[in-house]
């Protein structure tokens, strides 16, 4: 976890970055997630768990869906 959660403190600030290419390259109006708004949502989200679990020191599982 403390690889991932590094990860996530150096991309976390430069997610506003993202705006753009998302715009133009992964917006998908029949997608579940159609904005940039609810991929970053998602990201922040995400870096949370990561960060929740490195500091109670607890993995996280991937699943396949």
């Amino acid at each position: 976890m403390p690889l991932i959660a590094g990860w996530w403190r150096q991309a976390a600030p430069q997610l506003e970055s993202l705006r753009e290419p998302f715009d133009r390259h992964a917006a998908e109006p029949r997608g579940w997630i159609t904005t940039f708004e609810a991929f970053a949502d998602l990201l922040t989200d995400w870096g949370e768990v990561v960060t929740e679990a490195e500091r109670r020191g607890w993995g996280i599982v991937g699943l396949r869906c």
